[in-house]
């Protein structure tokens, strides 16, 4: 009797045991089948991939299932993620990001393969010259930042010598690191009507000013942004100075472009938070945009890329195809304030490249030199001058 017992005690454990596994199989199989959502934890130099169960994958998702890229505000850090792990949720910790690893800016790198020109006497390589020399090292290394980046180099003022000469040295120190130069002419007349910016011209003629820079370019291989603002303030401008400044502007694109078979004319677009697509090109159509290589946004500005993008691409919409430039000098991170003058919490977004990634775009550029106030405002010191701790801080919050 003790026997049959045993035997039945044994038959029933079995079975037990049997069923048990069947049942933990099914549970396996269905965490597996029903992962959907994904989270990083990066615990020192090691990435772990959690998948959870949950909602269906965006598009940005699951391009991160491919790479991951964290950022410390000082270091851009890129890490292949390894073999995916699956955790059950009994497991499942909450995603964090503990300090990333470090990989130092290398400037020379930088510069080597770039397309564009940097101006090694700008304001901000003589700001990060004198930091070294003072021995204030941690803020040098941070400044290197804007200071070894290609930049807008801008042509301001009524001396006509010195604006020729100034474009001359700008295209042969270019050419000769096989550089494209950035060249801003900035000193549009404003005519009858006073409008509220700074460097237009007073003394000259504006034709006269342009085929003085064009003579200084010569041959030379060069991007020229020209006159920022001036189209986006037509509004601001009597009906009768909107005529003289479209017919100086389309004047001034064609004699360039008659005059340097090796350069490029951008036409001032505004930016997607200022004109509406269609006033914009309007005024482009007045202003010899036929002529010019295309037009440029958000010079001194900082909408957000995505946007820039799709406001630039309306626009050439309007204008049969023109390709555009994009300024990302200052648009690394979304800003809610509508001031336009030395803006809080503004940072220097992305690098100057012409692999932009977008149809129509020729580059996205650092048009207006980081760290140049935009005038007093703010504490600021004049327009135009570097303000060394506005740099900084614009380092600090950057995304790259």
């Amino acid at each position: 009797m003790a026997q049959k017992k045993t035997k039945k005690s044994v038959l029933l454990s079995t079975v037990i045991l049997w069923t048990g596994l069947f049942f933990s199989v099914l549970l396996g199989l269905f965490l597996v089948l029903s992962f959907e959502k994904v989270s990083v934890d990066l615990h020192g130099p090691d990435v772990e991939i959690h998948i959870l169960p949950g909602d269906d994958l965006s598009e940005k998702e699951n391009n991160e299932l491919n790479e991951v890229i964290t950022d410390n505000g000082d270091e851009i850090i890129i890490d292949t993620l390894p073999p995916v792990t699956v955790l059950p949720p009994s497991v499942i910790v909450p995603p964090s990001l503990p300090p990333p690893k470090k990989i130092a800016f290398d400037c020379a790198s930088f510069l080597e393969s770039s397309s564009f020109f940097r101006d090694p006497k700008s304001q901000a390589a003589r700001e990060l010259d004198r930091l070294k020399q003072e021995g204030n090292d941690a803020d040098a290394k941070l400044l290197e930042r804007i200071a070894c980046i290609p930049q807008g180099v801008w042509i301001i003022g009524d001396d006509l010598n010195f604006v020729s000469e100034r474009a001359k040295t700008m295209v042969t120190q270019a050419a000769d690191a096989k550089k494209i130069p950035i060249l801003v002419l900035y000193n549009i007349p404003d005519h009858t009507t006073l409008t509220w910016w700074s460097g237009v011209g007073k003394t000259v003629k504006y034709s006269d000013w342009i085929q003085r820079i064009s003579e200084g370019i010569g041959d030379n291989s060069v991007w020229i942004v020209l006159e920022p603002d001036a189209i986006g303030l037509f509004p601001n401008l009597s009906s009768e100075d909107q005529a003289v400044r479209a017919s100086e502007l389309k004047s001034a694109v064609e004699y360039i472009k008659d005059h340097n078979k090796n350069a490029r004319v951008y036409l001032d677009g505004g930016h997607g938070n200022w004109r509406s697509p269609a006033i914009m090109a309007s005024a482009l159509k007045r202003s010899g945009i036929d002529r010019a290589d295309g037009f440029f946004t958000n010079v001194a500005n900082y909408q957000q890329l995505n946007d820039e993008i799709s406001y630039g691409q309306t626009v050439s919409g309007l204008l049969g195809g023109k390709h555009f430039i994009i300024d990302t000098s200052r648009n690394g991170r979304a800003i809610e304030d509508t001031e336009w003058c030395n803006t809080p919490g503004v940072a220097i977004g992305a690098l100057p490249t012409r692999e932009t990634g977008a149809v129509g775009i020729d580059a996205f550029l650092w048009i207006k030199p980081p760290g140049e106030s935009d005038g007093t405002c703010g504490g600021g010191p004049q327009a135009g001058k570097f303000w060394v701790e506005r740099a900084l801080t614009m380092i600090r919050e950057s995304l790259f």
